[in-house]
């Protein structure tokens, strides 16, 4: 072990690290505020919160992806309302982790550090370190978010560091990942996966009050009962689980090659096909392991959104009160559409993060210097981009339309039919293409920047979500297409909008596609 070798590579992390985690730790920051303050505004008297908690818990679907209320004061509400952000947080977890271990492997900058007498178990610690203490940074940001707002110190404490411990347990699974693919794009796909099931998880364990609350770590960050019951045991535990799953990564790096993952990519033929001089070939073989997995992803969300569907269509029919607050809303299958439609947004984030895993797959060969061979051939720049794109495109909604598909398919006719199913996923597809193609553009313009793309989707999603505390001017939410989409299954028209997205995603396609042919390879 050597200082110097050390601090080179914390000041390697902390350059990284300075905007990229900046910006998210700004942005995930500015989420709690603005909800705490929000939800102060709306509801102001205890008498409105109570009535306001009353309506929640006759709603199976809130109660399933929030959670039920434990305390009906402004603090209270702010922690079940932002339960929800665990996701984002582990998302900001996942890409935090794999941008100082298997990035670093995968572009041959560890191997300069680890000519150093530093050792690879070192570099590997120190990695996981800087992570876990970015995220307690995060932690103890939100508790001081809430004691901003007269919130006790304890409480604020477990508070903010319940999210500490989801994005723990994030980088615990994502460590694993990590070792078995020597992909970074893999990695991410892996733990994005883990993530995604596990909140499906959470709402199933929600709604039958079972175990699978525990599979999830939104779910450990809802047992902490922060304002209310303040369950500390929680958070010891999920410390425990944190260091086993880092214990087992730990044995995992000790025992597989540098440069290599334990699941060994498999061999391709000895001789190629014919087919394969083709880019449009060539570039559905380098993206099917990517493809097949968000589509498998996508069909499995399916089958457990719609057993959902049906458990909260079961507490439906057997709530009499329920059914008399829906007639009076003007319907009583409006509970079921309203859930279809949430479900509806969360797979086209689903989609949009597709899409992005593809463009960076050209990202990665990039800079790798595969292009450099292939535009060496036959293949020009110009059809080299434009396959890329298609095939992005192609991925990311295949994730949308298999989804809408199965869960059409498997859904109560009387509530979803396939045609209503397709026809929401198309409303939304302009802001699936505006996202590919904003990746592209990044790309093209600032390679480096591509990973802030993801700062745009997060800050998309939790806009439509929580806009109602935010209230976000105009100038503001413009930006953030998702959050104008149409929800055709609960009645909202179709309007004009998506065509202006639509031509910008057109728009934003073609400037990237000239900047493309006009900058080196490689910058």
């Amino acid at each position: 072990m050597n200082i110097a070798a050390i601090w080179a590579l914390l000041s390697l992390m902390a350059r990284r690290d300075r905007v990229r985690s900046t910006v998210w730790i700004t942005l995930l920051s500015l989420f709690i505020l603005t909800t705490v303050t929000g939800m102060a505004k709306l509801l102001p008297t205890q008498v409105e919160r109570d009535a306001f908690v009353a309506g929640v818990l006759l709603n199976p679907v809130q109660v399933a992806y929030l959670g039920p209320v434990f305390v009906n004061s402004v603090a209270g509400l702010t922690a079940w309302r932002t339960s929800i952000f665990a996701v984002f947080v582990g998302l900001f977890a996942m890409l935090t982790l794999t941008r100082h271990t298997r990035a670093l492997e995968e572009n041959g900058e560890l191997e300069l550090i680890l000519a150093q007498p530093i050792g690879r178990m070192w570099a590997w610690r120190i990695a996981i370190g800087w992570s876990l203490v970015t995220l307690f940074v995060l932690g103890c940001i939100y508790a001081i978010v809430m004691v901003s707002q007269q919130a006790p110190l304890a409480d604020a404490l477990l508070y903010g560091w319940s999210f500490t411990l989801d994005g723990w347990m994030m980088i615990g699974v994502t460590a694993i990942c990590a070792q078995l693919s020597s992909s970074t794009r893999t990695v991410h796909t892996w733990a994005g996966v883990v993530l995604g099931l596990g909140y499906f998880c959470n709402a199933n364990g929600r709604l039958h009050d079972n175990w699978l609350v525990w599979v999830s770590p939104v779910g450990w960050v809802q047992r902490t009962q922060p304002f209310a019951h303040n369950n500390w045991w929680v958070l010891g535990l999920g410390i425990v689980t944190t260091g086993v799953l880092v214990g087992i990564s730990d044995l995992l790096v000790q025992r597989r090659e540098y440069g290599s993952g334990l699941i060994a990519p498999r061999r391709g033929a000895s001789h190629a096909n014919g087919l394969l001089l083709g880019p449009w070939r060539f570039w559905g073989y380098q993206l099917r392991s990517l493809m097949l997995l968000w589509w498998a992803g996508a069909t499995l969300l399916a089958v457990i959104a719609t057993s959902l569907a049906q458990s909260i269509q079961t507490q439906f029919q057997s709530s009499p009160q329920l059914v008399a607050v829906l007639k009076m809303l003007g319907g009583s299958d409006q509970l079921m559409q309203a859930y279809l439609s949430f479900m509806a947004f969360i797979m086209a984030i689903f989609a949009m993060s597709a899409g992005i895993q593809a463009i960076l797959t050209i990202r990665n060969h990039e800079a790798q210097g595969l292009l450099d061979a292939w535009l060496a051939g036959a293949w020009s720049r110009r059809l080299l981009y434009v396959v890329g794109l298609v095939w992005a495109l192609i991925v990311a909604s295949g994730v949308m339309y298999i989804y809408a598909v199965v869960i059409g398919v498997l859904a109560d006719q009387t509530v979803l039919t396939i045609s209503q199913s397709l026809w929401a996923s198309t409303v939304i597809w302009p802001v699936i293409a505006l996202t590919v193609a904003m990746s592209a553009g990044l790309l093209v313009w600032a390679p480096r920047a591509l990973p802030v793309i993801w700062l745009w989707v997060v800050a998309n999603g939790a806009t439509a979500v929580f806009n109602d505390l935010w209230k976000l001017p105009d100038s503001v939410v413009q930006w953030l297409p998702l959050v104008h989409s149409p929800h055709v299954l609960i009645g909202q028209a179709v309007t004009s909008y998506i065509w202006v997205v639509l031509a910008v995603a057109i728009g934003v396609s073609i400037a990237a596609g000239w900047g493309w042919q006009r900058r080196d390879i490689g910058r």
